[in-house]
């Protein structure tokens, strides 16, 4: 017997108007991608594996192919949706897939390195692997491209200026692709009714480091000026901090102030972490770069008690 969650029997991208197709599926900024997916398996004589294999984008399904009586289902590559799976064991003969689990012991996360079928012609049901390629044509996002090992050795320094034209290729070249990917994940995110002109419609995780201020700037090439961006800055709260103002130095005398003021510093220096001072760094020099944005530095700050039970409970 097989069961599925009954709010979760097709899950394949979401179902609003934000797109999660980046590449292998033509969708314009109105349509539903998932919708143009489920045209084409059903509409197409391709095998469905060789119609994922060319999709590059997150997503976990669960398809029924009524002509072959088969159930196919599986995740992204790179695994970036959930899918678990409960087979059926002992009293429970029946086979459970879920985005999430429920809280009961037995599920697994589906693996993402292959996509899996169960005929239903079959009496035991058995789940069976299928490959993302076949031996005629490999998709191109059928799985992750491997990593190069054939890196220089450590004496190596490659020389910065000027660049010579290998290094000035591969640099221009990963440019190209991360602005690309930046740009395919920014350009039609959808503006919900309740959100005025002056709200963000994308976010940054943004701690200042040389990645995220990247990612951050390269969304700003492909968002329209008078749109701002939010640079979410996550500090915990350092409890070292706490400490010295529980026992403040005796060779120095604080200055009188306010309470107010005086808090208002106390709370600041709980949090003045290596990310969130490299985060207001970074928000200066994109405020010299590009002044005619506004950057809204977001400050979320963890508590120690609570970053602390998260560990224990972990």
């Amino acid at each position: 017997m097989l069961r599925f969650s009954h709010t979760q029997t097709i899950k394949t991208y979401s179902a609003g108007m934000e797109k999660q197709v980046f590449e292998g599926l033509p969708v314009s900024a109105v349509e539903n991608d998932g919708v143009k997916l489920f045209e084409r398996l059903i509409n197409s004589n391709e095998p469905v594996p060789h119609i994922l294999s060319e999709i590059e984008g997150p997503y976990a399904f669960v398809y029924y192919e009524h002509r072959k009586r088969k159930i196919y289902f599986g995740r992204d590559p790179l695994g970036r949706r959930s899918l678990v799976i409960r087979p059926g064991i002992e009293d429970r003969q029946y086979l459970t897939l879920a985005s999430v689990s429920n809280g009961e012991k037995g599920y697994e996360e589906v693996p993402a390195d292959k996509i899996f079928s169960i005929s239903l012609s079959d009496e035991d049901y058995q789940i069976q692997p299928v490959s993302r390629t076949t031996i005629s044509d490999h998709g191109s996002f059928a799985v992750p491209k491997p990593l190069r090992r054939d890196l220089p050795s450590l004496d190596y320094l490659p020389p910065t200026d000027p660049l010579s034209p290998i290094w000035e290729e591969t640099v221009t070249e990963y440019i190209a692709h991360l602005e690309e990917s930046v740009s395919l994940r920014t350009r039609d995110i959808p503006r919900h009714v309740s959100q005025g002109t002056n709200t963000a419609r994308v976010s940054v995780m943004f701690s200042g480091g040389i990645d995220s201020s990247v990612v951050a700037f390269l969304a700003h090439r492909h968002i329209p000026l008078s749109e701002p961006i939010d640079l979410l800055n996550v500090a915990f709260e350092n409890p070292r901090a706490l400490e010295a103002d529980i026992h403040p130095s005796k060779t120095k005398k604080p200055k009188r102030q306010s309470e107010d003021a005086h808090e208002d510093e106390k709370e600041a220096k709980k949090y003045s972490v290596p990310d969130r001072l490299t985060g207001l760094t970074q928000l200066e020099e994109f405020r010299r770069l590009a002044p005619e944005r506004v950057w809204n530095f977001v400050e979320i700050d963890v508590p120690y008690e609570v970053d602390y039970i998260l560990n224990r409970e972990n």
